[in-house]
């Protein structure tokens, strides 16, 4: 009696330790899997924006070569903001006038704001060139999404 129930004990015991082990193989096996899904999540995101970035180059030397771009290095930020008031998201975005340290003139040009920016003026076309086009070119820039534009009038 007495070695039957400790040989259910023994079992037992065997059972829980193999159970144990099992567990924490499956553990290290789900964390293995959880960071290259997370690895790869990243790389897909870079793939994608990357991808997003090349095809608006394209996007813009198409328009470039057909002479249909919107906005170009000579027109100033007056214009700009004429023709699309969303200029104003890729400028705080992109650090032309989107704070008290980065302020652009209205009358400066689109390529020398960016230029004393340091951001690449090409680089800064492209982002524009590939705003959707505005429903209504009388629309003002709306403060409130980014109210740290600092534009000197």
């Amino acid at each position: 009696m007495i070695f039957s129930l400790f040989a259910l004990a023994l079992v037992s015991f065997l059972v829980v330790a193999i159970l144990a082990w099992w567990i924490r193989k499956l553990s290290a096996r789900l964390e293995s899997t959880t960071q290259s899904l997370t690895r790869t999540r990243r790389k897909l995101e870079f793939v994608e924006e990357t991808l997003g970035q090349e095809i608006a180059k394209l996007r813009y030397g198409l328009k470039k070569n057909t002479g249909q771009l919107t906005f170009h290095g000579d027109m100033t930020f007056k214009e700009a903001l004429a023709i699309n008031p969303r200029v104003q998201e890729i400028m705080g975005e992109m650090h032309v006038g989107g704070c008290p340290d980065c302020a652009v003139d209205l009358k400066q040009t689109l390529a020398y704001g960016a230029a004393i920016n340091n951001v690449g003026v090409e680089d800064f076309l492209v982002a524009l060139n590939d705003l959707p086009e505005s429903k209504s070119a009388t629309n003002k820039p709306d403060k409130s999404q980014h109210p740290e534009l600092v534009i000197l009038q």
